[in-house]
């Protein structure tokens, strides 16, 4: 009983680190899956009900968002070196004068 009791307690906590997560600039954070990056605004879906309407917020709003996958795009200007909806996966790229 004791070892299902464990077992349960692991699988319950997995699932809770398996979504995206919103940090707003006044460090609350929304569970969800976010569903569209954009330069202005995010588009997502509250954790709880992902069948459900989508929702807008503005970016200037956001600090950052972390992907489930383990991703982490910072929205601050100053932390911000590159647009969110780039596809260089956050690496800065320099152009070689060869």
């Amino acid at each position: 009983m004791k070892q299902l009791l464990v077992l349960l307690m692991f699988l319950c906590s997995t699932s809770l680190l398996a979504q995206d997560v919103i940090v707003k600039k006044d460090g609350s954070t929304i569970l969800c899956r976010v569903m569209e990056l954009t330069p202005t605004e995010i588009v997502y879906k509250k954790w709880t009900n992902l069948k459900g309407a989508n929702y807008l917020m503005d970016c200037s709003l956001v600090s950052a968002v972390n992907y489930e996958n383990g991703k982490k795009v910072s929205l601050s200007k100053t932390d911000n070196m590159y647009k969110p909806n780039n596809q260089n996966d956050g690496v800065q790229q320099y152009n070689d004068r060869t």
